[in-house]
């Protein structure tokens, strides 16, 4: 058991000397939208500015693989005698292959499984009565994306990308980003 453990630790120690671990933060605004099952209609849908932060590895042989938890704005839309919010928050694993640089960008493909959580909240008024209602869900759902990086040091590179999350089988987030990523 004691061998394995040397053999365990040594290991991660060499793994880290030549870690190709990142971290990674992106801000962006995306279009959030929670679909009518019945007829593909927007029931609820807006603009809101979203934040991903990623922890990630790269393999060094074109692929890279992250983990992120991305928090989408909430979108509320008033009306006279109601209102309607949501909000999405998601953890996902994205599997990255980045194409040949050209001079220091480096293009990419992204493919995302996400757990997400929705949360809806509905109030409704009039002179006789008020209500309301909040329901939460969560679902597994799949994304893709397209961007770029540009390398500004060794450990430094800028991001840009456009994605779509396809978040439940009757929601979705579109939007684009920017970000930084730094490489230890």
């Amino acid at each position: 058991m004691k061998k394995l453990l040397i053999a365990t630790l040594l290991s991660a120690f060499a793994l880290s000397a030549h870690s190709q671990v990142y971290v990674q933060a992106d801000l962006g605004s995306s279009r959030v939208a929670l679909e009518d099952e019945a007829g593909g209609e927007d029931v609820i849908s807006g603009t809101v500015f979203t934040q991903r932060l990623s922890v990630g590895y790269d393999f060094q042989n074109n692929f890279r693989v992250a983990v992120d938890y991305t928090n989408y704005g909430r979108v509320k839309e008033d009306y006279t005698t109601y209102t309607e919010s949501m909000k999405f928050k998601s953890l996902g694993v994205t599997g990255f292959y980045d194409f040949t640089p050209i001079n220091l960008l480096t293009p990419y493909l992204g493919l995302r499984l996400a757990y997400t959580k929705a949360d809806l909240k509905y109030s409704s008024r009039s002179s006789y009565f008020n209500y309301q209602d909040s329901y939460s869900d969560s679902s597994l759902g799949l994304g893709i994306m397209a961007g770029a990086q540009y390398k500004l040091t060794n450990n430094v590179s800028l991001n840009a990308n456009l994605e779509y999350n396809r978040v439940a089988s009757n929601a979705f987030a579109a939007g684009a980003n920017i970000g930084i990523k730094y490489s230890f």
